[in-house]
């Protein structure tokens, strides 16, 4: 009944999405006890889907599937009390779910979990403890929690030491798996170097052009800088002024000042600084763009690992053939 269910409610190429057959099937599941279909139930109710949106009865379903040791209800409890919709905002209780979740292998509570007592939001802020759930979400291959663990270790936060190499190989490993903020912090690395990593302002550049592709304007302004001092790429003022020129319009007042100097200081000729301007006005459309994509994705990068688990549950499903679908579904209607 519940793999029924969830044809009907995720779809596949075979099965076409059918929120009141879904709701059938769930609720039929849901009496036998199976704590899967009672958590989806929940989900339903939840987010209004093919019913009217109701957070109590979403709430009480997520209660019952957690209790039966559902960990996705119980990270769902967690965030309910996170955010306080539909009960009153508590962090406590959304922390002992994240937890319990946490500890049942749930590694989006793993990194949730490691936030609380990082931010010290309702509770005394633990270090230590933070950066436990958040190895361990990272080890699972949630890049925010590797950013996260990667900015512990490079700031030493409470009583964590400093770590530079630790720091660099979480950094490294967020940006390989395209996180925008990691790619930034990583060229960083390469541009200034520290007590473990060399300078190599090849990677620098390599990296920072990554991270520009996502509209970053630190790391646009980084470009510029690197193409007036001639750090890794021969010195080019034209291109200099084109970097720095996108930067300034995206608000950042470095650019501006060192664009000051270079007008006011450099032998670039205003036929060369008008060209530069020109190339720079073609680019600024495409970067702004990429801007204010970046920044959406900065609002929404907490519910892309959600996102990923909702993709991996339809792609199971759609294995699923026709002719067993219906033999299935049969076979339990004769029952």
């Amino acid at each position: 009944m519940y793999e029924i269910a969830m044809m009907y409610q995720y779809g596949n190429e075979i099965i076409s999405i059918d929120y009141s057959k879904a709701l059938l099937w769930l609720k039929k599941a849901a009496e036998t006890g199976d704590h899967k279909a009672t958590y989806e139930l929940g989900k339903m109710y939840y987010y209004g889907n093919g019913v009217p949106q109701n957070l109590k009865k979403a709430f009480e379903l997520f209660q019952t599937a957690a209790e039966a040791r559902n960990y996705k209800a119980m990270h769902e409890l967690g965030k309910i009390y996170r955010d306080g919709v539909g009960v009153p905002r508590d962090f406590q209780q959304a922390l002992q779910w994240f937890e319990r979740a946490a500890e049942k292998g749930n590694y989006l509570s793993m990194y949730e979990a490691g936030q609380i007592h990082h931010k010290g939001i309702g509770t005394p802020i633990n270090d230590q403890k933070a950066l436990e759930w958040l190895e361990k979400a990272a080890n699972e291959g949630n890049f925010l929690a590797m950013y996260e663990v990667a900015m512990i270790y490079q700031n030493g936060d409470g009583n964590i030491p400093i770590n530079h190499l630790k720091a660099f190989q979480w950094f490294e490993k967020a940006a390989n798996r395209g996180y925008h903020q990691a790619t930034y912090k990583l060229a960083m690395i390469y541009r200034y170097g520290n007590e473990s990593i060399s300078i190599d302002y090849n990677k620098a550049l390599e990296w920072f052009e990554r991270a520009s592709e996502t509209g970053d304007h630190k790391a646009i302004y980084e470009l510029g800088k690197m193409y007036y001092y001639g750090n890794g790429v021969p010195q080019n003022l034209q291109q200099a002024v084109k970097w720095l020129r996108t930067a300034e319009q995206n608000g950042n007042n470095s650019a501006s000042r060192l664009l000051d100097e270079i007008y006011l200081n450099s032998n670039i000729s205003n036929e060369n600084i008008l060209n530069a301007q020109n190339e720079n006005a073609s680019h600024q459309s495409e970067t702004l763009s990429q801007t204010n994509n970046a920044s959406n994705k900065t609002t929404s990068d907490s519910l892309v690992e959600e996102q990923i688990e909702h993709q991996t549950t339809r792609s199971s499903i759609s294995v699923l053939c026709a002719n067993a679908f219906n033999k299935f579904k049969k076979t339990l209607i004769n029952k």
